[in-house]
Order: structure tokens, then sequence, then C-alpha cells
């Protein structure tokens, strides 16, 4: 743009027009009209500068406090990084970093979750990083930076398939045989409280235990809310003998390992998995979460009880989630089939008709 003026005295501004991008030109009679008209366009075009995605997240992390993991995961989602062996890994959304911010649309949006499930991501990964980036355009749009969010009206949640930790008692019983004694007292003590082996397991003091009334309050982080669990009376007994000697010893926490106070969840694992990969099976340790529901239920259990054990709110989780249809279990129902109430001669007499 540029102030200049003409032979017949009047003052000429060349200017882009912001909406179509065609150099055009004014004429004013006073200079001074001339200027303020030259500095508004300078101003509008300033304002209306398009933005690549990758400089609206630039702008976003440095006008936000962000922690050091923060700013690294939105740098991460936008430019990817470089290994330590010279390779690029590709960030979620590097593809579409370069792009104006006002050009974005809802084939973009939904090419970037394509992208992000075919990586292999997980629906919470996936969500989470579309997440972050309408966070970004939608400060952009705030800030006027851009003139409008582009994925504002989109909304795009993906839903993960529930998982089953799926597991037979056969194959627990291989791994079990094979653990240290303080990983079978752990093991027992996830069937007993049907416990989430995780902070449930490591977290679980002996002031839980509620000797008189024979039952156990369990702290679920998950939900953040308690259960009260009615371990079986063989446990409890074993479980009084531990609570002596453990108190003897000043230890508080129910599962300890051989030097520790408490056996934390990495440990855990990375016994369970060695033995696993030992004795060739193939089993998460919530597996034993998902056994203790699968055979109270093949023990003709209420589902109820097993509900308040687990401690789910619904009876029907437990009954989506946990309590698969074991073979034992449909013999069972199968015994109780009209057919058998009806008699053996039902069939004989309708042929005789």
């Amino acid at each position: 743009m540029s102030v200049s003026q003409r032979k017949d005295g009047r003052w000429l501004v060349k200017y882009k027009d912001p909406l179509s991008g065609a150099w055009k030109q004014r004429a004013f009679r006073d200079e001074s009209e001339a200027r303020r008209f030259d500095d508004e366009t300078k101003y509008d075009e300033q304002k209306n500068v398009k933005l690549t995605l990758r400089e609206a997240v630039v702008a976003y992390v440095r006008s936000h406090d962000l922690c050091e993991v923060g700013r690294w995961r939105y740098s991460f989602i936008i430019n990817g990084y470089d290994r330590k062996d010279g390779k690029h890994t590709e960030g979620p959304a590097e593809f579409l970093a370069d792009k104006f911010c006002t050009e974005l649309d809802r084939r973009d949006l939904e090419n970037l979750k394509m992208h992000l499930l075919e990586r292999g991501n997980k629906g919470t990964t996936v969500n989470s990083h579309v997440g972050k980036l309408k966070s970004v355009l939608s400060w952009a749009e705030s800030e006027d930076l851009i003139p409008f969010d582009p994925w504002r009206k989109y909304r795009v949640r993906v839903k993960d398939k529930v998982r089953h930790r799926d597991g037979t008692l056969e194959d627990f019983r291989k791994v079990y045989n094979t653990l240290p004694a303080w990983m079978q007292w752990a093991c027992r003590t996830c069937l007993a409280l049907c416990l989430r082996p995780g902070k449930e397991l490591a977290d679980l003091e002996w002031s839980a235990f509620d000797w008189d009334a024979r039952c156990v309050t369990v702290y679920m982080p998950k939900v953040d809310r308690d259960k009260i669990v009615y371990p079986p009376d063989v446990y409890l007994e074993e479980a009084h003998e531990r609570y002596l000697a453990d108190t003897a010893a000043s230890r508080h926490h129910v599962v300890h390992g051989k030097k520790t106070e408490r056996v934390s969840y990495g440990s855990f694992r990375k016994v369970w998995a060695h033995q696993c990969f030992k004795v060739g099976v193939k089993m998460s340790p919530y597996a034993m979460r998902h056994i203790a529901a699968s055979m109270m239920n093949a023990a003709g259990a209420d589902m109820a009880a097993i509900a308040a054990q687990l401690g789910h709110s619904s009876v029907a989780t437990t009954a989506s989630f946990y309590t698969h249809v074991v073979a034992s279990a449909q013999r069972q129902a199968a015994q109780v089939n009209p057919l058998v109430q009806l008699g053996a001669g039902f069939e004989a007499e309708n042929k005789q008709s």
C-alpha cells in the first residue's frame, strides 16, 4: 500500500481488498483523509492476516502457562519429533500444519480422526488430540486472530470397544503356581476382594478390615467411592494371621514385597508378564477380577450380590462386562428348561397324537 499525490492535486491510496485479494485504489482531496484511510486499511490487513494451524498452535502455547509436558504435547501434535537415530516421527496433525485455519473444513477433521485411528491410537487419544486443536481454534477466534472457528459446529467423539479381560481359571493356575509367595498372596487378595490390581491393591491397608463384621471397605480410585466386600471365610482366616504378624512388624499395607512396605502395580505387572511368558499364557492381571465374577455367576450367585462385590453401581454393568457365559452355567440352565418339567414322555405323546 502507498499514498501518492496526483498531478491534479488529489491524493491516491493503493490498497489490497481483504475480501477479493485484488489491488484497488481510492482518491482523496485531503492528504489527512488519505493517510487516515491508509492507516485503517493497514490495521484491517494486519487483523485479517491468514494464520496457519501451526502458527495458531504456537500462539496458543505462548499465551498460556503450560507445563513442559503440556507444551511438548502441543508441539508433537503439529510438528512431530526427531528421534536420536535421525528419523522423524510425524505428528498426528502435521499434515494439516501449513493449512490456513480458515480453510480447514469437516473433511480435514474426519481425515485427522481416521489418520489417528490408522496409527493405532485409542479413542481417548484421538479425542484428546482433536480436543487440543479445537481449543486452539476456539481461542484464536476469541482473540481475533482468525475471523471464525472452522470446527466449532463439528463434534468428533470416538468410543473404544469394551475389551473384556478374558481368562480361564486353568490358565490362572498355571501362572499362579510359578509366582513368588508375595505375588500369590496378592493374587488371593485380588480374587477374594474382587479388586482391580492397581491402586486398589497397592493402597489397601489393614485398617480397611472389619474383623467383627467380617467385611472389608475398599476405596476405588477409578470411580472415587468405597465398596464393602464380604470375602470368603478361608481368606479372612489367613488374612487375620497376616494382620497380626504385620501389626507386630509395624506394617500397614496388606500386600508388600520382601523389602518394601507396599507393592507397586509396575512391579506386580512386570513379574506377572514374565511368568505368563514363561508358562505360555497370555493374560492380563485384570483377568483375575473377571474370573472371580464369572465363577461366582457360574456357581449361581445372585447378580446383584456379584455387582456389590465388584463395586458396580449398576447390575447391568456387571452382566455386560464381566459375567460371560461359561459352559457350567449353560449346563445348569439346561436342567431348569421347561422340557425337563414336562417329563420324558412329552415327546412320545406328541408323536401319538
